[in-house]
């Protein structure tokens, strides 16, 4: 019995320690936005956390005085569930991650077509129109899949406008992709498209729940390095799905791929101090010049390969700097 009462008086310092470091975590929070309706909401569900935490120390109390009482321990065992109900209210609630909540939600929903392999019906598009249509909107996707990772640096209030706008980008690359897809008479093109369209699908979705973890706990290792790398990733099925979806003038889509690899490569310069490899600093040097001079000597050959237009003798290079 003396046992049991040294390590529940021992539990019960260290929650009242680490709800009073929640608190604090939670005002710090507060200081990032100016919306008063998000700050109540937050500050709502933090009294919540801090009342069901005491009820549970209370029901500790009263089974440590009545151990046989098993309603004692029923009670206990409520109490913890209803804490951990009440952290995960106030995670829920922080600024951006009910507008996260909401992407994901409208990711899930637009996915919908590639799971029953539905083709929206076309407003009289040829097939040239809507590889266009694909282009721009996966360019878009790209680009706020940078600013993403970017406002996960910034603040909340950032991140909320962003992640819907990155849901409605989305669901547009979906919409116009299954569209082409049906229009294709190519039986291997369509399974390529939704493929592809499956790989952008993970990809979305890991980088908007690495942004909700970034939110509640922005100081996880290497969570901004893993954010940069779920983007690069993002660009890639982005440019995969371009391949299969276009057909354009020779050298176009490799300029296309090359210049999303390179927007997505300036994620890299926001945080400089987040290694991305494990070269040591005269590794680095040497991989600098090496890869200056590949730059040098393609950029001196673009434009005479542009002239000629002579895609077999030599490819555009897509990412040659890493």
């Amino acid at each position: 019995f003396l046992l049991s009462a040294m390590f529940t008086g021992i539990a019960a310092r260290e929650t009242a320690t680490h709800l009073g470091e929640l608190i604090n975590a939670v005002r710090g929070i507060l200081a990032t936005t100016d919306d008063r309706n998000d700050q109540n909401v937050v500050i709502d569900n933090a009294k919540d956390v801090l009342d069901e935490a005491e009820k549970m120390i209370m029901c500790a109390k009263v089974l440590l005085e009545s151990p046989d009482n098993p309603d004692a321990a029923k009670n206990l065992n409520e109490a913890n569930r209803m804490v951990s109900s009440a952290i995960n209210n106030l995670l829920n609630a922080l600024p951006g991650q009910k507008d996260v909540d909401s992407a994901l939600k409208e990711v899930a929903r637009a996915s919908v077509l590639i799971t029953n392999n539905e083709c929206p019906p076309t407003k009289g598009e040829t097939l040239e129109d809507l590889q266009n249509s694909v282009s721009d909107n996966a360019a878009k996707l790209n680009q706020v899949s940078s600013e993403l990772v970017a406002a996960c640096r910034v603040s909340p209030d950032d991140l909320s406008a962003v992640a819907n706008n990155f849901a409605t980008v989305y669901a547009n690359v979906i919409k116009v992709s299954m569209q082409l897809a049906s229009t294709s008479k190519d039986p291997e093109i369509q399974s390529e498209v939704v493929l592809q369209l499956r790989n952008c699908q993970n990809s979305s979705n890991r980088l908007l729940n690495l942004s909700k973890l970034c939110i509640a706990d922005p100081t996880t290792p290497q969570l901004k390095n893993n954010l940069t790398q779920c983007a690069r990733s993002l660009t890639d099925s982005i440019n995969n799905l371009l391949n299969a979806c276009t057909s354009s003038v020779p050298g176009q889509k490799e300029c296309d791929n090359a210049i999303r690899n390179l927007e997505t490569l300036n994620n890299a310069l926001q945080d400089p101090s987040v290694p991305v490899n494990s070269e040591n600093f005269f590794d680095c040097i040497e991989t600098l010049v090496h890869n200056q001079r590949l730059l040098e000597d393609n950029l001196k050959q673009l434009p005479v390969l542009v002239k000629a237009n002579d895609r077999k003798k030599k490819k555009v290079p897509t990412a040659t700097l890493r």
